[in-house]
């Protein structure tokens, strides 16, 4: 029994990477949601009641990752439910999440200015193909997919679990 218990009560090291990780993005990430009017500008071509309904979903998975993160550092089984949720979604919702024309519109935007500082007064407007953009949407996908299944399997470890009970 004292051996079970100390596992119980010993911080798994994996739920403080997994919170300090959640809280970090979920902040960073919301920053990128302070005015409408830009994030209107990235999505444009979708009718302006889809883009208020990503807008507001965006920000509330946001807020979902911050309270989870903290929540999972104050030993709370709900936040732990509540991550799995999040990382769910995020699994689900991938391509909502990162849409080709927005990849690559900051493709576009990314090179543009890296030619423009390489280049200073002599620049050329970059040229950016398909390839590129699908290797950052591999990418931006490798992130999400990795991260959000590394944690719904580790919150959904049996030792893991019992240490929320």
């Amino acid at each position: 029994m004292d051996t079970q218990e100390s596992l119980v009560k010993k911080r798994p090291i994996g739920v403080i990477v997994f919170s300090v990780l959640l809280i970090y993005s979920s902040l960073s990430q919301l920053e990128q949601f302070t005015s409408l009017n830009q994030y209107h500008l990235v999505f444009q071509p979708l009718p302006e009641n889809i883009i208020r309904l990503r807008f507001f979903v965006s920000i509330v998975i946001r807020v979902i990752g911050l309270i989870s993160g903290i929540g999972l550092l104050f030993r709370r089984d709900f936040f732990r439910k509540l991550a799995i949720f999040s990382a769910s979604f995020t699994l689900l919702t991938i391509y909502w999440k990162h849409p080709f024309f927005v990849v690559d519109k900051y493709s576009k935007i990314i090179a543009f200015s890296i030619a423009r500082h390489s280049m200073g007064e002599q620049m050329v407007l970059p040229h950016t193909n398909i390839y590129t953009t699908t290797l950052a949407l591999i990418l931006l996908y490798s992130i999400d997919i990795i991260f959000s299944g590394c944690l719904i399997f580790y919150l959904t470890r049996r030792k893991v679990k019992t240490w929320f009970k």
